[in-house]
């Protein structure tokens, strides 16, 4: 019992010697990412929200002919009025996330 012990201790210890050999071959030479500065933790979260609102609004929308469906399914006029609303504001949300992400890129492009 105590050799099999002893061997798989040495087995461990070899896979994580070669776990560290990989990573540092993987990583030779690259800088951490995790050094950021204050302005690229701003522009990352402002990005990722932008992305929420596109994605908000898509998800709007979809819910929208969801519920179109089913309230024309239902002969419902009302909900079919409710239904055009999420999808008209569905796709402003879409268009307002889309439109900020494509200026952000266009008045900041990568490289400067």
């Amino acid at each position: 019992m105590l050799k099999i012990t002893q061997t798989k201790s040495k087995i461990m210890n070899v896979k994580a010697y070669l776990s560290m050999l990989a990573f540092l071959a993987l990583f030779k030479g690259r800088e951490a990412s995790a050094q950021t500065s204050g302005a690229q933790v701003g522009e990352n979260l402002v990005k990722d929200l932008m992305w929420l609102v596109t994605g908000g609004g898509i998800l709007t929308a979809i819910f929208g002919i969801i519920a179109l469906i089913n309230a024309g399914r239902a002969q419902d006029a009302q909900g079919k009025s409710e239904a055009g609303w999420f999808i008209l504001g569905g796709i402003l949300l879409a268009a307002v996330g889309g439109g900020s992400m494509l200026s952000g890129v266009f008045s900041n492009p990568p490289g400067n």
